[in-house]
């Protein structure tokens, strides 16, 4: 989902009229609608505040575990080996991993092992070096600014982009209605408690192998 769809949808939600339905298919469209409605006195307050409301949502989600993990892979070549420890420097991306949730070993089949993170470092001992490692993590969420193009495509699934809105009318709305915007954010928690119970947190494989310097 697009962030532009998303300010639009919460604005929707907000207030429906006619106007606020376009093709967000089309990023011109999209991005010419959004540049209006700044301009425009009834909406640019509400826009202005959603880039916020949408990161304290992106924070919400990744409190409550509904983040999809991930998995990357480090070769055997690539990890550092002192004395008994193995070390795998993951400190060039470790500004995108919320937390590190498992560590594999992967050689006839993947063995969990165990592990420590250290300043972009994880440490594993006692164990002989196999071909690979595959490191499972949970990703933060890239926050978004008032400067973010509205065709950015959100890092997250559409089922759980798809009640963000919820979150942003809640948060957005409360000063001019606040029955109204406790009923959504009230729509948004009961979302995520059944995304919680039917999403699978397994992880989407995404080879990367980390150049290890030094």
């Amino acid at each position: 989902m697009k962030l532009g769809e998303i300010k639009l949808e919460a604005l929707y939600l907000c207030f429906a009229t006619p106007e606020l339905c376009i093709d967000t298919e089309n990023n011109e469209t999209l991005c010419d609608t959004l540049f209006n409605l700044k301009n425009d006195s009834n909406y640019k307050d509400y826009l202005n505040a959603s880039v916020g409301a949408i990161n304290r949502c992106f924070a919400y989600l990744e409190a409550k575990g509904l983040v999809p993990k991930k998995a990357l892979t480090v070769r055997k070549t690539e990890v550092m080996v002192k004395e008994n420890v193995h070390v795998l420097d993951l400190s060039d991306n470790w500004d995108e991993i919320l937390s590190v949730t498992g560590v594999y070993a992967e050689d006839e089949s993947a063995c969990p092992v165990e592990y420590t993170c250290l300043d972009g470092e994880i440490r594993v001992t006692g164990y002989t070096l196999p071909r690979n490692y595959t490191v499972i993590y949970t990703p933060r969420i890239q926050r978004v600014f008032h400067s973010t193009g509205e065709s950015y495509k959100i890092p997250l699934p559409e089922e759980i982009s798809n009640i963000i809105p919820y979150f942003v009318k809640g948060d957005i709305f409360r000063t001019d209605d606040s029955a109204e915007a406790e009923k959504s954010m009230e729509t948004f928690v009961q979302a995520c408690n059944e995304l919680s119970k039917s999403i699978t947190q397994g992880p989407a494989f995404l080879r990367r192998v980390y150049s290890m310097e030094g």
